[in-house]
């Protein structure tokens, strides 16, 4: 019998909407909800660069980390059941999401050396996603 990863990401917004001067965040969560161990797991998440945002880690979650814009985790190995997760915020201007539309739009993958790769893409509002697979 093979034991198969099975490696999911989400994404959630903190809130649907803010208020220009509110904070912004998003919660990235990675799962191995398979029975077998995902190994080679690394997130990439070229985080939005509209105006007024300066991207944080909110703690300290081990392996995760920010530089030049790219957020990133691993290369890890996680065991069946296992996540990891990582809370990551920005202060907002009226610059940020211009009238009319005002959104702030981001996506993240997940790719493993034993699993396809997830794509998790906000769409109408930062809460909203929707998830696409590439080979």
């Amino acid at each position: 019998t093979v034991l198969c990863a099975e490696v999911q990401i989400t994404k959630v917004a903190d809130k649907a909407t803010v208020n220009a001067g509110d904070q912004i965040g998003f919660t990235i969560t990675v799962t191995n909800a398979g029975t077998g161990s995902a190994t080679g797991v690394t997130v990439t998440d070229t985080l939005p660069k509209n105006a007024g945002l300066s991207w944080s880690i909110d703690g300290t979650p081990a392996g995760w980390s920010i530089a030049s814009g790219v957020l990133s985790f691993g290369p890890a190995t996680l065991a069946a059941g296992e996540s990891v997760s990582v809370h990551i915020v920005s202060p907002t201007t009226a610059a940020t999401g211009p009238c009319p539309s005002g959104k702030v739009h981001n996506t993240s993958s997940a790719p493993t050396s034993r699993s396809r790769r997830w794509r998790i893409t906000p769409r109408s509002t930062p809460a909203t996603k929707s998830a696409s697979r590439s080979p």
